[in-house]
């Protein structure tokens, strides 16, 4: 297999384990308060920083109703919530972090590694 398909593979692999580390973590969708959550929102896009796609602060636990309303209606009021919810603080040392990483290369080995720490968090959930 070659270079770009192994990562890719991997990073797929370690999208769902963040997926599953925040929702077990977090069983509750943090915007609604009501619903389970089903999948991991991030709160800084994927696309917008690659350093925050597996930090667990940046990952908001969220129902499928409220992540439509983000993602689909486009509705800040969700995204408020969930900073009024985690705080202005939070909020911001996420955007900073964001601001501040340069894009690096991101190879085998590191998403090896963060596939074994996200399947380690997971373990001590259990």
């Amino acid at each position: 297999m070659d270079t770009q398909k192994k990562i890719k593979r991997l990073k797929s692999k370690a999208d769902k384990l963040f997926h599953i580390l925040v929702c077990k973590k977090y069983p509750k969708c943090l915007p609604c308060g009501i619903n389970d959550s089903v999948c991991a929102h991030h709160f800084i896009l994927k696309s917008k920083s690659s350093e925050l796609r597996y930090d667990l602060l940046n990952g908001v636990p969220i129902c499928n109703s409220c992540h439509c309303k983000i993602h689909m209606a486009q509705d800040p009021e969700i995204e408020n919530r969930i900073i009024q919810k985690r705080g202005q603080d939070w909020a911001d040392r996420l955007y900073k972090i964001k601001n501040s990483v340069i894009k690096k290369y991101r190879g085998v080995v590191y998403y090896k590694n963060v596939i074994n720490n996200l399947e380690e968090e997971i373990k001590k959930l259990n």
